[in-house]
């Protein structure tokens, strides 16, 4: 079945079916609440790629032609999460590069791929070009733009297609926060908000016990869904939509959760599979929680 849904999916007939109207610019540029490293940027210019306990030297060479590395770090990097690091080095050299790695993505998967266009991939990815849209589009060159912005489309509408095959936790609420905050930056797509939130809505209830803690008693688990929850309260409050009270209930659960959970150094306790988290991250994440 799988094999048999790539060969449509990847189909010229379908690519085509992706195609229409498509945003000339963002209808909201969200703030990016999660601040990078300036040492990790330094890294990503010289190209050593830190990702999912991986590095990868590729020195000149495009990461997208990285061989012989694990499902985990190729979903890291084509979800872009990494942007935060040149976010936080700041200037034009941090523009130029990420620019440059964006069209060179498009360039090799600007169509359908099996692995790099399954939705929860393109859930997170969407996500994170939308938090650095700034550093990604604005004031971009008219060709590179127009490509960004309608390769975004294109992966929106596969995105809205293909979300019942979502089926991970974690992943199905990072794809229904994807189509809640797609539908306030991307004009004309209003729709995606309810698509979002019957995904959302309830996994949160299901998902984020009474006591606060995920179903799966991952703490890190827990950490990241808090964070991408967070996120879209954040965008959100900027565009003047008040979040639903399942949203604001499941981070006001969540919080204390996390604090129980941290450790004198910062990190998390570590158990059911979950990793301490960088207590840079833990930190961040109970600062911005409100």
């Amino acid at each position: 079945m799988n094999r048999l849904r790539d060969v449509v999916y990847g189909s010229r007939l379908y690519h085509m079916s992706l195609r229409g109207r498509f945003p000339h610019g963002l209808a909201y540029h969200p703030e990016n609440p999660w601040i990078g490293d300036t040492d990790t940027a330094n890294d990503l210019f010289r190209g050593t790629y830190h990702l999912h306990d991986e590095t990868m030297e590729m020195g000149n060479q495009e990461p997208w032609t990285a061989t012989g590395v694990s499902d985990g770090w190729r979903t890291e990097l084509h979800g872009f999460q990494w942007l935060r690091h040149f976010q936080a080095a700041g200037g034009d050299a941090a523009i130029r590069h990420s620019r440059a790695l964006a069209a060179r993505w498009y360039r090799h998967f600007g169509r359908y791929d099996p692995f790099v266009w399954q939705p929860e991939i393109i859930a997170r990815r969407l996500i994170s070009w939308c938090l650095h849209s700034d550093l990604l589009i604005k004031n971009a060159e008219l060709k590179y733009r127009s490509d960004i912005l309608r390769c975004m489309a294109h992966q929106m509408r596969h995105l809205r297609r293909t979300r019942h095959l979502v089926t991970g936790d974690r992943d199905r609420i990072t794809t229904g926060v994807a189509l809640i905050l797609l539908s306030h930056c991307l004009p004309g797509y209003g729709d995606l908000r309810p698509k979002g939130e019957d995904i959302l809505l309830p996994e949160l209830d299901r998902q984020i016990l009474a006591d606060g803690g995920h179903i799966s008693r991952n703490p890190e688990t827990l950490l990241l869904i808090l964070r991408d929850l967070i996120t879209l309260k954040k965008v959100q409050l900027g565009v003047g939509e008040p979040p639903q009270p399942a949203l604001l209930n499941a981070i006001d659960r969540a919080v204390p959760t996390i604090k129980m959970l941290r450790l004198g150094d910062g990190g998390l306790a570590m158990f059911n599979g979950g990793n301490d988290g960088p207590p840079d991250w833990v930190e961040q994440t109970l600062k911005r929680a409100g």
